[in-house]
């Protein structure tokens, strides 16, 4: 049985281990260097994952040369909100990159180096108690500005033809959704070691 520390060290079949979860080593599973890989089923989890990342990091690059060259054409507040958009997908090209990295060296794949996303770990028991504890408070804040922000976007209900500021503010609340989901699964990763 395969186990994390065999995935920690790099010895992971793709095939037969998806890194949390566990698996059997099977050797005919195992690929070589050119990628082909040999008695191995034609979709494995890393391959699809793999195939799905590296085509949208390379459609999303060509839809931001669109952004920016449509951002040289314009300016004022349709500016501003292709900048925020610009933004968003430099972000996520980068964590994309990051993950490709990450599904391919966890997979073995010849090429993939070390990515900058940790994997999770055990920590100390008193410093993780501590830690959850202040997740659920933020938790609980993400939920009261959540709150406020509809307060504020029923506040601003007049400006909602004639300004971007409404938008602005349900974008906020976008944020605080995506908030509220990363502390959820950081909550988990805290009471899975117990």
């Amino acid at each position: 049985m395969w186990n994390d520390n065999q995935h920690r060290r790099g010895d992971l079949p793709s095939q037969s281990y998806v890194p949390g979860i566990g698996g059997v080593f099977q050797p005919e599973y195992l690929q070589n260097g050119d990628h082909e890989l040999h008695g191995e089923p034609d979709e494995t989890w890393d391959r699809r994952a793999l195939h799905h990342i590296e085509t949208h990091l390379r459609a999303e690059s060509e839809v931001v040369a669109g952004y920016e060259e449509l951002l040289g054409e314009t300016s004022g507040a349709v500016a501003y909100l292709i900048q925020l958009i610009v933004a968003d997908e430099y972000r996520h090209h980068h964590l994309l990159a990051e993950l490709a990295k990450a599904v391919g060296a966890a997979a073995g794949r010849p090429g993939y180096l070390a990515t900058e996303i940790p994997e999770p770990e055990p920590l100390e028991a008193s410093l993780r108690a501590r830690l959850l504890e202040q997740t659920r408070k933020f938790i609980e804040v993400e939920s009261d500005d959540a709150k406020e922000l509809r307060e504020i976007l029923r506040d601003l209900r007049p400006t909602r033809t004639r300004t971007i500021w409404p938008l602005l503010v349900e974008l906020m609340e976008l944020d605080s959704e995506k908030h509220t989901k990363i502390l959820h699964r950081i909550e988990h990763l805290l009471t899975q070691f117990d």
